[in-house]
C-alpha cells in the first residue's frame, strides 16, 4: 500500500452513485509523464469489501481485453490517505484517458442545437461500440476456455465518443464473466433500467443476447434523437422494456428511410432466439443495410463531429488541466528539480491533449552502445555513465598500446634471432660501409684493436662464423674488458637465444 500516490488528480470528469471519476497524471522515471483517467471510490465506499471487489473484478475483466474499441484498464493503485480515526485506505482504478465526451453527451448537446446526430455518424458509433463488445464476449481464460463475459451496463454514458473518431466501451463494473453460454443471477436488478434486456428484467436470465438488446435500444436512440424505453417512474420503464414494444426508426426520422427499420427489430426482439446470436453479428447486418443506404460514415467524419459539438466543452477543460500542472509545477520543490538529470517536463499542448509540447524539438536519435546513456535530445546526462565511459576509454587505449609494444617486442626478437650475427652485422665491412644489419641494429661499443687490447676470443659457433670482420687475436693477449652495450632503450639481445 502507498502513502503517496504517483498518480496526481487534475481535473474531475463526473460523478455517479458509486464513485467519481478524474483526469490524472501519471509520473515516472526520466521525466516520464502521461495522462490517465482514474476512477476513484466515493470516501464512504472506500471501506467497503464489496465495492472494493466489484473494482477488482472490473479490472481483471477489463485488463484482459485489448481492443481498440474498449476502454483498457491499466493500473489498480491501493493509497493509504488520512490519519488516526480518519484514515483510509483507497483503491483506485487506472484507465485510458480518452478525450471527447460519452455518447450520452453528445446525443444531449444535439438535442440542444435542435439537430439529431447524423445517421451515418450513429450508424459509425453504434459498429464500433459492438466490435468491442464482441471482443469482450469472445474473451477468453489463460486456458483458452470462454469467459462468457455480459457487460449488463450498455447505455450512452458507457460508451466515450474520442476526439480521434473511435467510440469504445467503458465502464465493466457490473460485468458478469459466466462459466455457462446462459447464465441465471439472483438479487437486484444491475444496470440501466431503460436498457435492459426482457428476459433480465422478467427472471433474471443473462446472456450475451442481453448486451446485444441493449446495444440495439443505443442504436435507435441516437439514430432517432430520442429515448426508447422511459417510463414517468421505473415501474412503468419495467413495463415498457418487458414488453418490448418498438417503433419503427422510419416513424420516428423519415429521412433516414426504412433501410434500418429490420435490423434494429431483430436486435431489439422481444425473444432472445429472435434476435443476433451476437454483437457481431448485429454489426454485419447494420453495416451491411447502411452502406446500401449510404449511412457509414468515416472515423474522420466521427471525429469532426465531436470536436465541433465538444469544442468549448474540451478547451474549458484543458485549461483546467493546464493550470493544473503548473500549480503541481510550482509546488514541487526546487531541490527535487535540480536533482533531475532529465530535461523538465514539457506543459501540455492545448490543441492535442494528452501531452505534446510544440516547443519541444525532436532530433533524430543518435545510435546508442551498451556503453551510452543519452537522453532524448542525444545528450548525455549522467555523470557517474561519463565517468565509466572515461574509465573504459583509458583501458581500451591502454590495451591498444600494450599489444602495439607486443608486437614491437616480437619483431625486434625476430631479428635478433642471432646475437653474434647481429653484433658482427653492426661493425664496419671491408670496404668501410655498415651492413644493412648495422644500419637497423642497436648501436654497441666495441674496443679499438690495440697490442694491449684485443676483443675476447669468440667461443660461439655462430661467431666463429664471422671470418672477415673478427679482428685477430694474439696468442697469450689478455683479452680487454668489453663496456656493456648502449641499449637506448631497445632491449637487448638475449644470450641464451639458442635458435
Amino acid at each position: 500500500m502507498n502513502a503517496v500516490s504517483r498518480y496526481d488528480l487534475l481535473v474531475k470528469l463526473a460523478s455517479g452513485g458509486m464513485g467519481t471519476v478524474y483526469v490524472a497524471r501519471v509520473r515516472g522515471p526520466m521525466g516520464f509523464s502521461r495522462l490517465v483517467a482514474i476512477k476513484r471510490a466515493h470516501p464512504y465506499l472506500a471501506d467497503d469489501p464489496t465495492f472494493s471487489k466489484m473494482l477488482m473484478d472490473e479490472a481483471k475483466l477489463a485488463s484482459r481485453i485489448g481492443h481498440p474499441h474498449i476502454v483498457s484498464v491499466l493500473d489498480v493503485e491501493r493509497v493509504r490517505e488520512g490519519s488516526g480515526l480518519e484514515e483510509r485506505n483507497e483503491l483506485r482504478l487506472v484507465m485510458d484517458y480518452i478525450e471527447g465526451a460519452t455518447l450520452g453527451d453528445l446525443i444531449a448537446r444535439a438535442q440542444d442545437r435542435a439537430a439529431p446526430i447524423p445517421a451515418g455518424v450513429a450508424v459509425r458509433i453504434a459498429l464500433d461500440a459492438a466490435a468491442g463488445l464482441h471482443a469482450a464476449h469472445e474473451q477468453t481464460d489463460e486456458g483458452g476456455e470462454p469467459l462468457g463475459i455480459v457487460h449488463r451496463d450498455v447505455s450512452p454514458h458507457n460508451i466515450l465518443v474520442g476526439v480521434d473518431g473511435m467510440a469504445r466501451v467503458s465502464d465493466f463494473g457490473i460485468a458478469k464473466a459466466t462459466t455457462s453460454p446462459t447464465a441465471t443471477t439472483s438479487g437486484s436488478l444491475k444496470g440501466k433500467l431503460s436498457y435492459m434486456a426482457p428476459e433480465y428484467v422478467a427472471n433474471n436470465a443473462l446472456d450475451q443476447r442481453s448486451d446485444v438488446f441493449a446495444l440495439g435500444v443505443v442504436a435507435w436512440e441516437v439514430l432517432a434523437g430520442r429515448r426508447l424505453f422511459r417510463g414517468d417512474s421505473d415501474v412503468i420503464t419495467l413495463q415498457l422494456v418487458a414488453n418490448a414494444t418498438v417503433e419503427p426508426l422510419s416513424s420516428v426520422r423519415p429521412e433516414v428511410g426504412n433501410a434500418l427499420d429490420a435490423v434494429l427489430a431483430t436486435a431489439l426482439a422481444k425473444d432472445p432466439a429472435d434476435r443476433y446470436p451476437s454483437a457481431r453479428a448485429f454489426a454485419n447486418a447494420l453495416e451491411s443495410e447502411a452502406r446500401s443506404a449510404g449511412l457509414v460514415a468515416t472515423h474522420e467524419e466521427v471525429a469532426a463531429f465531436v470536436r465541433t459539438l465538444t469544442k468549448e466543452a474540451l478547451d474549458e477543460r484543458r485549461a483546467l488541466i493546464r493550470d493544473r500542472l503548473r500549480e503541481l509545477e510550482a509546488a514541487a520543490p526546487a531541490a527535487a528539480s535540480a536533482n533531475e538529470s532529465v530535461t523538465t517536463r514539457a506543459s501540455f499542448d492545448a490543441a492535442h491533449l494528452p501531452f505534446e509540447n510544440p516547443t519541444a524539438k525532436v532530433p533524430v536519435a543518435p545510435s546508442l552502445t551498451p556503453f551510452q546513456d543519452s537522453t532524448l535530445d542525444g545528450t548525455n546526462t549522467t555523470g557517474k555513465s561519463r565517468a565509466t565511459r572515461g574509465g573504459r576509454t583509458g583501458l581500451i587505449a591502454a590495451a591498444v598500446v600494450g599489444v602495439a609494444a607486443i608486437v614491437g617486442v616480437v619483431i625486434i626478437l625476430a631479428g635478433r634471432s642471432d646475437p653474434a650475427a647481429t653484433a658482427a652485422a653492426a661493425r664496419p665491412s671491408s670496404e668501410g660501409a655498415p651492413s644493412s644489419a648495422a644500419k637497423n641494429a642497436a648501436p654497441v661499443e666495441v674496443a679499438p684493436a690495440t697490442a694491449a687490447s684485443q676483443p675476447p676470443a669468440t667461443t660461439s659457433a655462430s661467431a666463429a662464423a664471422s671470418t672477415s670482420n673478427t679482428p685477430a687475436v694474439r696468442p697469450g693477449a689478455k683479452p680487454a674488458q668489453q663496456r656493456p652495450p648502449a641499449h637506448n632503450g631497445a632491449i637487448p639481445p638475449n644470450p641464451y637465444d639458442r635458435r
